[in-house]
């Protein structure tokens, strides 16, 4: 009938559509796999795309996709694409074990743990798996299931080049280096083997001590990618690790005649000639460099940088100033904007920055690199509240903005948020892996919140990648020296003083590693060795002072620094040093005498007025301390520092309405208000009662009703109560005493609150809380008599 034959024809049409449709995603697929292979990664990307528009629920074509974005180094997108991947297909195994490697790379082991555990009962012997899980067991501190998981996953895959990396790691980090370099030494011998399995290769040699082999593995990855120039500055490194400073040179100049028009060629050869030639040679060559290409502004940002490393900030002011003016507002001109403005802002000189930044703002309102700092200007006028919700509302537009993110984790912290603050850095490093600058912010969190065990894997491998990275390097010592670990710290501090020779931290660093280990002798050694490479290096003398006093050899101290002084009578730390140390033997005159100096030498430096009123305080002379600090004040235009210091030592004093003062003039200075204004309040509502006061404490303190601080919110409750509004004085101190219980004077205000409430019970285990222990505070006295007033009625 027709009604058949219409119905047979719709069913071929409908299926002829459906056959087309997996035709042609299933050749998506095909070539993108082919350019896969190819290290044609974004062409690879198209093709996965293309597929995921016919089927998007496609799971492979989605883990493919998550792949190429991987290579390209966008790991958001990646994750993305893998979770993706999962949600349509939970039993994708290489989903599953590329989002979990995603989440150990981001400090994240808990959450990779979440993805293996599952996948691992699909399927028990998967080494990408197996892999996953190792990495993660070792970032928890499980380094006997660590290395369980990554010998099985390498004896299933021997050619699985994560399985050979991770247990090589474990292996040097038990001390097996020779087993850790058969593995690997065995690995690369595959022709397969990709260059990063080389230069893990040549790691281990140089954690071994065999730089020869490792500069003959690095020879052979610059052969193998010549067009790579980043092998030819690893293997400089390498060289000048065995003080062949001509050939270091040599490789760096072979790099910029290879890429005439790369500008971090020239960068990093003049790095390396300041370091192991001379400052002025250096810079010699990058003016003649950058006056041979007048249009090459990414040569001249170059030398500004180069002339800010060098604390030649004048130059690098002018150099910034002159590209500013030659490009106008094209983009060099707007990044020499952003990086002047950066260089005022940590001078502290926020006058300077803002028109700055609004010259670029107006002319690229997305511009994350001026919208990063103003978020930094907001935050040193301790505007965190306006710099996050300023970063919330550009982040919609541009989520993937690493720079906003870390200025919007820097404003979680200042506002003491430290939860937001951890998981905002944590997307950060997940979607962009290569951000080291990021990566140090999150360990610098995780330090901070004593997480060393957690920190540790990710400094070690950001030190692997930036040898060079001077700062990443000490924090690397910092965190081995908390767990004791001396020889990793030794080793580390060796590799600092490989980098740069000519400057102390290496050496100062191996000295306080020699303290630490209880190795004087050593530590003396080293520490007078980063003294002759830097003669006015306050922390070395500072450390072989200590040295000398713990030695019992106090006039070798005294005549150390005398001997500084009379060479640098102009550097006022030094002064100052001398000062502490008389200060500590009870020469208070003597120690007030170089105090005078260290201001003489340098009269707007707060430290050195801080330090003669501590001296003047313990010697019992309280107005000459105050003296002192008044007198600092006036030198330093009312620096924030030293007006704290004299209203709490008003405060300290019994001097209230000094103290009001002093604290009133200092809630309107950047980046003070939060502590002022707090300390303010509270100082109104205890010592005075009029209307006046206490409105005004209600106003200073109400921006505190939201904060995550603990001691902020109690400032809150506590002006709430004084004020007689106790049902809010209670929600808000009982908020306080969560976040830090083991606080009694939280602990007494919350109970006081309690009782003017009529909640007995709940202030009578307050007060019991808050008279636990031998501490006392200011309401001691008031706690005891109200629980006694409480127990007796």
């Amino acid at each position: 009938t027709a009604v058949s034959a219409a119905l047979v024809a719709a069913c071929l049409l409908s299926f002829t559509a459906c056959a087309g449709a997996e035709g042609r995603k299933a050749s998506y697929l095909a070539k993108g796999q082919e350019y896969l292979a190819a290290q044609n990664y974004e062409k690879a990307r198209l093709e996965f795309r293309n597929a995921l528009q016919l089927d998007p629920n496609d799971a492979e074509a989605s883990y493919l996709a998550g792949q190429a974005a991987e290579k390209l180094a966008n790991m958001r997108e990646a994750a993305s694409m893998y979770q993706t991947a999962i949600q349509n297909n939970d039993k994708h195994i290489g989903a599953r074990a590329a989002l979990a490697k995603l989440y150990v790379f981001g400090g994240a082991p808990d959450k990779a743990m979440e993805l293996v555990e599952p996948g691992l009962a699909i399927k028990p012997d998967d080494a990408d798996l197996l892999t996953a899980r190792g990495a993660a067991r070792l970032q928890t501190g499980d380094k006997v299931g660590a290395r369980a998981d990554a010998e099985k996953a390498a004896g299933l895959a021997p050619d699985n080049e994560s399985a050979i990396a991770l247990l090589a790691s474990i292996y040097r980090t038990e001390g097996e280096n020779d087993k850790a370099i058969d593995l690997v030494k065995k690995a690369v011998e595959s022709p397969k083997a990709t260059t990063d399995l080389h230069l893990v290769l040549a790691q281990l040699y140089l954690s071994d001590d065999k730089h020869a082999e490792a500069v003959a593995v690095v020879r052979k990855v610059i052969a193998k990618e010549p067009d790579k120039l980043v092998y030819r500055y690893r293997l400089a490194q390498l060289l000048l690790l065995d003080k062949d400073v001509d050939a270091a040179e040599a490789e760096l100049r072979a790099a910029v005649k290879q890429a005439p028009k790369d500008a971090e060629a020239k960068l990093v050869l003049a790095n390396l000639l300041a370091s192991q030639r001379s400052y002025e040679v250096a810079e010699a060559e990058l003016k003649r460099l950058s006056a041979e290409s007048r249009d090459d502004y990414a040569l001249r940002l170059g030398l500004a940088q180069f002339y800010g490393q060098h604390k030649q900030n004048d130059e690098a002011e002018a150099t910034l100033k002159q590209i500013i003016q030659d490009d106008g507002t094209n983009p060099s001109g707007l990044t020499a904007r952003n990086r002047l403005a950066a260089g005022y802002l940590g001078a502290g000189n926020l006058d300077a920055a803002a028109p700055l930044l609004d010259q670029v703002l107006k002319k690229n309102p997305r511009d994350n690199e001026a919208l990063a700092s103003r978020a930094n200007l907001y935050l040193a006028q301790g505007k965190a509240d306006a710099a996050i919700t300023d970063l919330r509302a550009v982040q919609r537009d541009q989520p993937n903005s690493a720079l906003l993110q870390r200025a919007l984790a820097r404003a979680y912290l200042q506002n003491e948020d430290v939860t937001l603050a951890e998981e905002t850095l944590r997307a950060t490093v997940q979607g962009n892996p290569s951000d080291a600058d990021a990566r140090m912010e999150l360990i610098q969190l995780l330090l901070r919140t004593n997480r060393v065990d957690a920190a540790l894997p990710m400094l070690e491998k950001l030190a692997a990648e930036k040898p060079d990275n001077i700062s990443i390097l000490e924090a690397l010592v910092s965190a081995q020296l908390e767990k004791k670990d001396y020889r990793a710290a030794r080793r580390a501090a060796s590799l600092m003083i490989a980098a740069k020779p000519q400057q102390p931290n290496g050496n100062y660093m191996l000295g306080v590693i020699e303290l630490a280990d209880d190795k004087p002798d050593a530590a003396r050694e080293s520490l007078e060795r980063a003294t002759v490479l830097a003669p006015d290096a306050v922390e070395p003398i500072a450390a072989l002072v200590r040295l000398d006093l713990a030695q019992k050899k106090v006039p070798a101290a005294l005549a150390r620094l005398a001997a500084v002084i009379t060479k640098f009578p102009q550097n006022p730390l030094a002064h100052n040093l001398k000062g502490e140390v008389l200060a500590g033997l009870k020469r208070n005159d003597e120690a007030v005498a170089s105090f005078r100096n260290a201001i003489q030498v340098a009269p707007t430096w707060p430290n050195a007025y801080r330090s003669l009123a501590g001296t003047y305080f313990a010697g019992g002379k309280p107005d000459e301390g105050i003296a002192a600090l008044m007198e600092g004040i006036t030198a330093t235009q009312g620096t924030p520092l030293l007006v704290a210091d004299l209203a709490s030592t008003y405060e300290r004093l019994g001097k209230f309405d000094d103290a009001i003062a002093q604290y009133d003039a200092l809630v309107n200075l950047p980046g003070n208000t939060d502590a002022a204004a707090s300390s303010l309040a509270m100082l109104l509502v205890t010592h005075r009662t009029d209307k006046t006061s206490l409105d005004r404490a209600r106003t200073l303190a109400e921006r505190f009703s939201a904060s995550k601080s603990a001691p902020l919110l109690d400032t809150w409750g506590w002006v709430l109560y004084k004020r007689g509004e106790n049902a809010a004085a209670v929600t808000a101190l009982q908020k306080a005493v969560d976040k830090l219980p083991q606080a009694p004077v939280l602990q007494y205000h919350l109970g006081m609150a309690q009782y003017k409430a009529g909640n007995k019970e709940g202030a009578r285990t307050s007060l019991e809380a808050a008279l636990k222990g031998d501490n006392d505070y200011a309401g001691k006295d008031e706690a005891f008599k109200t629980l006694a007033q409480i127990k007796g009625g």
